[in-house]
Parts: C-alpha cells; sequence; structure tokens
C-alpha cells in the first residue's frame, strides 16, 4: 500500500483493494486446555439423614482462546478529546499509552526516549542539537484538557486520567477507592 501513496501525487479510494471478508487476522492468540476436578455435591443419606459430601470421579476439560496480545483500553467517551489532539499531542498520548504499566496510573516520561520515538530527536537548522519544543507542546496540550496530571515533587512523573485510557482491570485497582467514595452515600431503596 505505501508504493501506491508514494508512486501517485492524486489518490483515489479506487486505487485501494476491496475485500469480501475482513483481510485483518488476529494475532496472539493461544489455546488454552484446563483440566479442574468435578464439582463437589452434597448428598444427604435418606436411611440416616446424615449429609455427606461426594466429588464425581470424572474431572471436568475445558479449553478456551486467550488473547495475549498486549492491548490498552481508550474509553468511547474520551476519542473525541483525543481526537482533537495536535500531531505532538497525539504522539505523546500515545508515547504514554504505549509505556503505560499494567494497572497502573502513573507514568515516568523520559523526554529523549519521546523524541526519537517520532524523530523528533534532532533540529537539523540547530546542528544536531535536541529541540525539545515539540515535547513541551504536546506536554502543555495534555495538562490542559486533563489527560495527565503533575505529580508532587517530581518533574517527569505524571498520573493519568483513568477515564480516558487504562493498561489493566481499573476494578481490581481501584476497589477500595470505590468503597471509600461510596460508604455511607449507598441510596435507599
Amino acid at each position: 500500500m505505501e508504493e501506491i501513496l508514494k508512486d501517485k501525487v492524486k489518490i483515489s479510494t479506487k486505487t485501494f483493494p476491496n475485500y469480501k471478508e475482513n483481510p485483518s487476522k488476529a494475532k496472539g492468540f493461544v489455546k488454552i486446555n484446563k483440566e479442574s476436578p468435578g464439582k463437589e455435591i452434597q448428598i444427604t443419606s435418606q436411611e440416616t439423614g446424615e449429609m455427606m459430601i461426594a466429588r464425581p470421579y470424572e474431572s471436568i476439560k475445558r479449553s478456551f482462546w486467550k488473547d495475549e496480545l498486549p492491548y490498552v483500553k481508550i474509553y468511547r467517551e474520551s476519542l473525541i478529546k483525543v481526537g482533537s489532539l495536535s500531531t505532538p499531542g497525539l504522539k505523546l498520548f500515545t508515547y504514554v499509552a504505549y509505556n503505560l504499566d499494567i494497572n497502573k496510573d502513573e507514568i515516568k516520561i523520559n523526554i529523549y526516549n519521546f523524541l526519537d520515538m517520532f524523530n523528533y530527536a534532532t533540529d537539523k537548522q540547530n546542528k544536531g542539537q535536541i529541540n525539545r519544543s515539540n515535547y513541551y507542546k504536546a506536554l502543555f496540550e495534555l495538562l490542559t484538557k486533563e489527560i495527565l496530571y503533575k505529580k508532587v515533587n517530581e518533574d517527569s512523573t505524571f498520573f493519568i486520567d483513568i477515564n480516558v485510557f487504562f493498561n489493566g482491570k481499573r476494578d481490581n485497582v481501584y476497589s477500595a477507592e470505590r468503597e471509600r467514595d461510596f460508604k455511607g452515600n449507598i441510596p435507599k431503596e
């Protein structure tokens, strides 16, 4: 596809192939075979009334597919906010989402890794000097739009807005916070 874009000045969607089925194939799926013992059942003797626990001899076998390809959730409600980012802002958002650890709500940004990842590393007009302006424009934008929040006493560590994106299961990480927030505030029926 890229060679089509390089060779032609005017491009039409007719240039691209059509497909009957989705040509993208899922990657990262692993088949898991699991065997677990039969489920315990409670039996009551009709003669004595004694209760016993029995486990059937047969174990339960099942297999399923697990998606092991890493991903980050971007919540639907925030797509417009993310889509409105400038090019440097979108690149910093991508950098943060790509480097965010599982079940963490903070990120330490390495400015040099960010600049290198998106080829912002050198400014040819300044004899190869590192140009940090794209980083600071992007950071200012993500802070202004409250996608990132500054962490106290840290220059390069930021909290993320967990309602915009997250890597993992928020319910596992924030269950204690939910309990604290709703304690005493449970609506009466």
